[in-house]
């Protein structure tokens, strides 16, 4: 079974770049964190194959921080892009309401990563992960009401719908892994593999869709960082 796991990885891996080339040459300006946030998975893959091929023989407890603390690098890639959609598709908003939202969610995602702790370093980023899923799980709702209010191009709405399905995906599978056996533990991992492809696939033909370019260009003013000027 760890050769399927394997084989999705290198599926990802192989949508990833694909992504990454087309966004360069039609996504850049309009999402240029979003950009990022793919090209740091594909850094991030790469780390992650390059240390099976030069150390065959790792060690479980090194490979574990490597693959954790990128994953939490990447969690915060994703909170910041739904962050900076929700404060664009929200429009004007009073600085003290901006303010409220920023502290609240700060709190919340410290106490996402402190109240899982475990002495078991993978129990704890596992039950942390799962947390910062399920927080963004929540952010991505608070989009999609606001998205739904208002006139979008479609290829905005591409990039939440993954968004919601690779979170979704981490949170049912983080908490499976949380109450599986050893030997049961491809499932979850298989669960999050597939909904991350998904996620890529749904990505890649929201950048394909020519017909959507003349509503993004109208939706996203030049020069703006993910400026969702909404009609």
């Amino acid at each position: 079974m760890s050769y399927f796991w394997f084989a999705l990885s290198y599926v990802g891996f192989g949508l990833e770049a694909a992504l990454v080339f087309v966004l360069f040459r039609r996504g850049r300006r309009e999402f240029p964190l979003f950009l990022s946030y793919i090209c740091a998975r594909l850094a991030a893959s790469v780390v992650i194959c390059s240390y099976f091929l030069v150390a065959p023989n790792h060690s479980n407890r090194m490979y574990a921080v490597v693959y954790w603390l990128l994953d939490l690098g990447l969690h915060g890639l994703v909170i910041s892009l739904l962050a900076i959609l929700i404060r664009f598709a929200q429009g004007k908003t009073s600085s003290r309401f901006m303010i409220a939202g920023t502290v609240t969610m700060a709190a919340v995602l410290i106490a996402a990563l402190v109240l899982p702790y475990d002495p078991r370093f993978g129990y704890w980023m596992t039950g942390a992960v799962r947390n910062l899923s399920f927080c963004e799980e929540m952010l991505n709702f608070i989009l999609w009401m606001l998205l739904l209010r208002h006139s979008v191009a479609p290829r905005v709405l591409w990039v939440s719908a993954g968004l919601g399905i690779q979170v979704t995906g981490e949170v049912v599978g983080h908490s499976l892994r949380l109450l599986s056996s050893r030997a049961a533990l491809w499932a979850p991992d298989v669960l999050i593999n597939v909904c991350e492809i998904m996620a890529l696939a749904i990505w890649l033909y929201g950048s394909y869709d020519r017909a959507d370019d003349r509503l993004l260009s109208r939706a996203i003013p030049a020069g703006g960082l993910l400026k969702l000027s909404v009609e």
